[in-house]
């Protein structure tokens, strides 16, 4: 469970920068991480790439998690960070599309 901690921490830093402009970009301006995760795949950036899986696996995680009904603690705690970053991540891809840095044409 520790890696995915670490996951869930390093997808929250990601979601925070998103809200820099010099990092994120623009739709008219590329930011930082355009020229950091220049490579692509499908079109998208990696890092765009990496927080939907990152997302997919943390959620099979924790719910298999859930089932093993391991210490109870751990769990609930688990359970929150991973629901406040699926708000995080709502929102990221909420603002990706409405700010016009995500353009499907």
């Amino acid at each position: 469970m520790l890696a995915l901690r670490m996951i869930l921490v390093l997808n929250f830093i990601r979601f925070a920068l998103s809200f820099v402009p010099r990092f994120e970009g623009t739709a008219d301006a590329p930011g930082l991480a355009d020229r950091i995760f220049h490579s692509s795949i499908g079109g998208f950036r990696i890092d765009f790439v990496w927080l939907i899986v990152s997302t997919v696996l943390i959620s099979v995680v924790l719910f298999v998690h859930l089932t093993n009904r391991e210490s109870r603690f751990e769990t609930v705690n688990d359970s929150v960070f991973w629901f406040f970053w699926i708000m995080a991540f709502f929102v990221y891809i909420y603002r990706a599309l409405a700010t016009g840095v995500l353009d499907f044409g």
